[in-house]
């Protein structure tokens, strides 16, 4: 059925870190942290579902799936693109209509993505890649754990290094309930 979206399922490998999904795209070696609901819209398309039904399916609002499509469009995610942005369309107002309203959603982007270093150039000795960095394992999601190993990676270089190529760490702790860390190693 022409027009709907179809989620990329090629070349990817896909995690599911508790209610998140983390695709590692093998052909241009990045990773993708998908929030749950992100993640369910990208489950259930399908290319015979529209919008509707995918909000219907997901629980999500049709403008939430449009919004999430849109992201996994520009994420390169799907293998068609037919969902463009409307005027006056922002990444702020696609968050706070996913994850709902407040200042920490209308800050967050639908979709973490991060650039992983091919193995020799980490070995090569490149600046970013003589920092470690290990976010531990005391937050409740990837992404909380991911953004602290990235602030990390931005301290112990200066400021010349940004993001933790690294992967997440689970561990279920005893009264506390699930936890991440995120390990790795600093790229610029």
């Amino acid at each position: 059925m022409s027009g709907f979206s179809l989620a990329r399922r090629e070349g990817l490998l896909v995690e599911r870190v508790g209610e998140e999904v983390v695709l590692y795209d093998q052909d241009a070696d990045v990773a993708h942290c998908l929030p749950a609901s992100v993640a369910a819209v990208w489950e259930h398309a399908d290319g015979t579902r529209s919008d509707t039904q995918i909000a219907a399916i997901t629980g999500l609002t049709r403008d939430a799936v449009r919004d999430a499509l849109c992201e996994l469009d520009a994420a390169g995610l799907t293998a068609a693109a037919p969902h463009t942005d409307r005027p006056g369309h922002t990444r702020r107002e696609a968050a706070r209509r996913i994850l709902g309203t407040g200042a920490l959603a209308a800050a967050a982007p639908l979709i973490y993505t991060l650039a992983i270093a091919p193995a020799a150039a980490m070995a090569s000795g490149a600046t970013c890649s003589n920092y470690l960095c290990d976010a531990g394992t005391i937050f409740s999601s990837p992404m909380e754990a991911f953004n602290s190993a990235n602030d990390e990676c931005l301290a112990a270089s200066n400021g010349s290094c940004t993001t933790c190529a690294g992967s997440v760490i689970q561990q279920t702790v005893a009264g506390v309930g699930t936890v991440y860390g995120w390990s790795g190693v600093c790229s610029g």
